[in-house]
């Protein structure tokens, strides 16, 4: 399922808009470079009218040397560039246009390798998502809606665990560009009403059945692998979630004694935590 639909799916109408107009000059400094060079025209303003760069340190509770810095500082609004460069910058609308159309770092990771781009797959996703706030502002197809449907809200409408509405108001959508999401839906809705109903003998024909779509077939074929467990599971009440929290404690105390104790002092250690953990 997770090769046929990607990580994020991106609706939207786009609409083509001149590069100028895209590529708009808007002002890079950061909160802390603005209150910096606010204090530099302060301390330049109180230096004017004092002539000392000690009383001017002492009011600004600066260095005498900062003090100097900032006097002799000419343009104090124009920002020294600390942009580094990367290696990927020469891909960086390939990497991003892939993105976009939905493709998963460990994808665009595979695509860069086979066409002999040498990158680590880390420093991709970094370089992804530094660079797309920027690229979405700047691209030449200007975007009038944009809603971005991941995978994971996409199985939780198939599956009916807390589905989100904006998979149903996109749900004609989603079908359109992806079939497998309405093949999925109508082979689990009637499997959850089997589950819950306790109709084991519906569920050895669903198990029986050849598919038409091979998604189909390997989930069927993965549930005949444990298939005297799933027919349990239609069959009866029981769970075994009620001992997984007693499961995980003695682990964590056979873990502790790994290699120290024979199976009379594990016993006897389970013992006592279960008295222990009882009374607090």
């Amino acid at each position: 399922m997770k090769r046929s639909i990607p990580s994020r799916i991106i609706l939207g109408n786009y609409e083509k808009i001149n590069s100028k107009k895209a590529h708009t000059t808007t002002d890079k400094r950061t909160p802390s470079q603005t209150r910096k060079m606010q204090l530099i025209q302060q301390v330049q303003k109180d230096y004017k009218l004092t002539r000392n760069m000690s009383k001017t340190a002492k009011r600004f509770s600066l260095n005498f040397r900062t003090v100097k810095k900032y006097v002799s500082c000419k343009d104090p609004l124009v920002s020294s560039d600390r942009t580094r460069f990367s290696y990927l910058d020469p891909y960086k609308t390939k990497i991003l246009a892939m993105y976009e159309a939905g493709n998963s770092t460990v994808k665009i990771y595979k695509k860069l390798r086979n066409q002999g781009i040498d990158c680590k797959c880390r420093t991709l996703n970094y370089f992804i998502h530094k660079n797309i706030k920027s690229h979405n502002q700047s691209f030449d197809c200007f975007e009038k809606e944009h809603v971005v449907i991941t995978r994971k809200q996409i199985f939780n409408f198939i599956f009916m665990y807390k589905s989100e509405p904006i998979v149903k108001k996109h749900i004609r959508n989603l079908v359109t560009q992806y079939p497998l999401i309405a093949i999925l839906k109508k082979f689990y809705s009637p499997l959850r009403k089997i589950f819950l109903e306790q109709d084991y003998v519906s569920l050895k024909k669903i198990l029986k059945r050849k598919m038409k779509t091979a998604v189909l077939n390997r989930i069927i074929r993965s549930l005949n692998t444990d298939y005297c467990a799933v027919l349990n599971a239609a069959r009866y009440k029981l769970s075994n979630g009620v001992v997984e929290g007693s499961v995980s404690k003695l682990k964590r105390i056979k873990h502790s004694m790994y290699g120290k104790g024979s199976i009379v002092l594990l016993r006897n250690k389970a013992i006592y935590q279960s008295y222990f953990f009882r009374s607090n």
